[in-house]
């Protein structure tokens, strides 16, 4: 994004590509985002899940910025200092 507030037609183009893609799975969608993310210098980390209480089927999931917020306890690599 330019200073000004303006944005290159390239930018918006190209958000609309990556925001618009459909997957058949979900590890194809994740493998995408992963991609794309590590192309720009970053990379994607499955975050927050949510289900519907009566069946626990899965409503929906969020994928985040790996720096994004605070990753749980189980999910760190703890080493000890000798």
């Amino acid at each position: 994004m330019e200073a000004n507030g303006y944005v290159w037609l390239e930018e918006i183009e190209e958000y609309n590509y990556v925001a618009n893609q459909n997957f058949n799975t979900e590890e194809d969608f994740f493998e995408f985002y992963n991609a794309y993310a590590f192309h720009k210098g970053f990379s994607v980390r499955k975050d927050k899940v949510r289900y519907k209480p009566s069946t626990k089927e899965v409503t929906w999931k969020r994928v985040v910025c790996s720096f994004e917020g605070y990753r749980s306890e189980k999910h760190l690599f703890l080493f000890p200092l000798s």
